[in-house]
Formats: C-alpha cells, sequence, structure tokens
C-alpha cells in the first residue's frame, strides 16, 4: 500500500530481534589475551562465577565423602581406610557414582553458565541448575572422555596430553549446539586442529593462575578456577566463530516512513 502523507498514523510494531551471528569461522585468540579477558569479566561477575561453582562443586564432591565420615565414625580420627570392610567399600562405590552423577549435573549448569559469560551476557546462579535436559549426553561425554585420556596416558604421556588438549571443549559442544556425547568429541578435536600449541601453553597459563591462587592463602583457588574454566569458554567461542551475541533491544519500534520535503506543500 502506497504512503499516505494525509492519513491516520498507523500502530509502530517492535523489530524482531536480530539472531545471533553464527559460523563466521575460527577468530584469532592468543592464551595470555583470553586469561586476561577471561580476568577481566570475572572482576565484574565474580559473585555467580565464583560463588556458582563453589556451590556445584561442594554438592558434587559430598557424595564421595560418605565412605571417609563412616570410617571416621566407627574407626575413629587417625584410623586408615579399611578396604576390607563390606560397609565402607559399598559406600565408597555409591559415593563415586552419586558423585560422577551429580558432577555431570553441575558440569552442564557450568558450562551453559560460562558460556553466557564468555558472550558478554550476564551469568545467574540459576544456570548451574540448569543441566537436566543435558545431564545424559553430558556423563556419556564424561564417561568416554575419561576413558580415552586414560587409555593415551596409559600408552604414552604425549598422546594423553594431545587427547586431553584436543578433546577439551566437548562440553560447550554438548551445551550450546545440543550434540551427543561422540559428536561432541569429534567436534572438538576437529575445532581444536591446528591450536594445540596455543592449547598447551593456556595449560601453562592456567597452571601459573592456579598457583597465584594457592599462594593467596588458598582462597584465591576459586577465583582462579573461575578464571581459567572461563578463558577455556572464550577459546571455544572463538574457534567456533560465535563470540559476538550483541541483539538490539526488542523494546525498539518500527518507525513509519516520512514523506519527502515538498517546500509547496500544505503548512
Amino acid at each position: 500500500m502506497a504512503y499516505n502523507p494525509y492519513g491516520a498514523p498507523r500502530e509502530q510494531g517492535p523489530i524482531a530481534p536480530q539472531l545471533p551471528p553464527q559460523g563466521l569461522g575460527p577468530q584469532p585468540w592468543e592464551p595470555g589475551e583470553v586469561i586476561g579477558r577471561a580476568w577481566d569479566v570475572v572482576k565484574v561477575h565474580w559473585v555467580p562465577l565464583v560463588f556458582g561453582t563453589m556451590i556445584g562443586g561442594a554438592a558434587a564432591s559430598a557424595p564421595q565423602q560418605i565412605a571417609s565420615f563412616y570410617n571416621l565414625i566407627v574407626q575413629g580420627p587417625g584410623h586408615r581406610a579399611d578396604f576390607t570392610d563390606p560397609v565402607y567399600d559399598a559406600l565408597l562405590g555409591f559415593g563415586f557414582l552419586i558423585g560422577w552423577a551429580l558432577q555431570a549435573f553441575f558440569q552442564a549448569g557450568f558450562t551453559r553458565m560460562y558460556l553466557s559469560a564468555s558472550r558478554g551476557q550476564a551469568p545467574e546462579f540459576a544456570h548451574i541448575f540448569s543441566g537436566g535436559p543435558f545431564f545424559l549426553r553430558m556423563l556419556g561425554g564424561m564417561v568416554i572422555h575419561s576413558i580415552l585420556v586414560v587409555v593415551g596416558f596409559a600408552l604414552l604421556f604425549v598422546p594423553g596430553v594431545i587427547l586431553s588438549l584436543g578433546l577439551m571443549l566437548y562440553p560447550y559442544y554438548i551445551i550450546d549446539r545440543g550434540m551427543g556425547p561422540v559428536e561432541a568429541l569429534r567436534a572438538s578435536w576437529d575445532a581444536t586442529v591446528g591450536s594445540k600449541g596455543k592449547l598447551f601453553l593456556l595449560g601453562l597459563y592456567s597452571f601459573g593462575v592456579m598457583l597465584l591462587g594457592l599462594l593467596a592463602c588458598c582462597l584465591g583457588m576459586f577465583p582462579a578456577l573461575a578464571v581459567i574454566t572461563l578463558a577455556q569458554a572464550i577459546v571455544y567461542v572463538r574457534l567456533t566463530g560465535t563470540e559476538s551475541t550483541a541483539q538490539p533491544p526488542p523494546q525498539y519500534q518500527q518507525p513509519y516512513p516520512q514523506p519527502p520535503y515538498n517546500p509547496y506543500g500544505p503548512r
């Protein structure tokens, strides 16, 4: 319909939100640069990133302490673990299995939280409890990843290191792309081709960050862990070309067109 400058004004509607860019190709990154970027983000969003990681980690490790508490109560302080006690062995195995399940659940939530932070969004505490839909895929990925890395280190040290570096990004593919465990591990390996040297250097940087955290009366370990984890998330979004997800506010309205200026028209 042609524009009528004398007609009644039309109601303005909201602009459809812009979708985040996908498939832009790998973006450049350097180990020191992503560590610095992660530190800048953690300084702003340290409450959910640090305390969320502490809460989730404590919840995931709690079942593995059941056998230790049993040994403390039955045998007394200072007594070594008695693996001939069937109750202790059962509690140890039960705690290990439940701990792995909780770790998979919280790993999915952590991954979602750190992905949000790596893309300039505000991480939330609720993210760490949102891993339910990805639980089985994350648990499968953890099991397969652990088996491959253990076999790699059993053969020779170098293959184990290479496998660890090449498969380290699989949780992000599970959460961000909805992949299955095998597909996510394969995607991580393909994405890190040509980047394993820089990933190894990133590991050295991460060791230095963790060492600084230990020197800070051990309390700095939790911010250090947040920086290291966020740096890995930044590497993922750089390698996949999905770093920018900026969207215009949906309340912006679509302006109706303005007629060209006519100096002889009515005033």
